[in-house]
């Protein structure tokens, strides 16, 4: 069979037929599960069954509200601020901020250093905006100005070749001998 040229050839559209895409309530119902529970935007996508650039790119274009990806896109942020939320309350809790139902204040364990720590890190990790703990370190000259560096650099430069050398040398010679440098 005969191949057509390149110009006569149909184009078939590329990626998937419409109406088949990958976002179904079940992928957004596992998404949304699991970032409600704490997971990490990449495992929640890879148990949902899709990659992590896939829901990148449906958060990115869900931005848009005409986009097919907004419902996606606000569930996702709701299961997140879900877990934050909860994991916010935890630390209140420990830190006997909190009140019951009743507005009586809640009494701690004696497991609430090590819990503490772990709801800390893991806020820090996953909120780094909001949570982790940051610092940064300016140095400035005199009133405000650049630092100034000063030194002295000892460099002896040698020729590689002679002009004896240099002119003897054919440019292939030349071209060869530098080459090999």
């Amino acid at each position: 069979m005969a191949m057509k040229p390149a110009k006569l050839r149909e184009k078939r559209p590329r990626g998937r037929p419409p109406g088949t895409g990958k976002l179904t309530p079940t992928v957004e119902s596992v998404l949304c599960k699991l970032l409600a529970r704490g997971r990490s935007r990449a495992l929640a996508a890879r148990k949902a069954g899709i990659s992590g650039p896939t829901l990148c790119r449906w958060m990115a274009e869900g931005e848009n509200p005409d986009s097919q990806y907004w419902n996606l896109r606000n569930a996702v942020l709701r299961a997140e601020d879900e877990h934050q939320e909860r994991a916010e309350q935890a630390l209140y809790e420990i830190a006997g901020l909190a009140d019951d139902e009743f507005g009586q204040p809640i009494d701690g364990s004696a497991n609430d250093g090590v819990r503490l720590a772990a709801i800390r890190l893991a806020l820090e990790r996953r909120y780094r905006a909001e949570w982790a703990q940051s610092s940064t370190v300016a140095q400035t000259g005199p009133d405000g100005g650049p630092v100034q560096v000063t030194g002295r650099l000892d460099v002896t430069v040698r020729p590689l070749f002679s002009d004896e050398q240099l002119a003897a040398m054919t440019p292939e010679m030349l071209a060869a001998a530098l080459g090999k440098l």
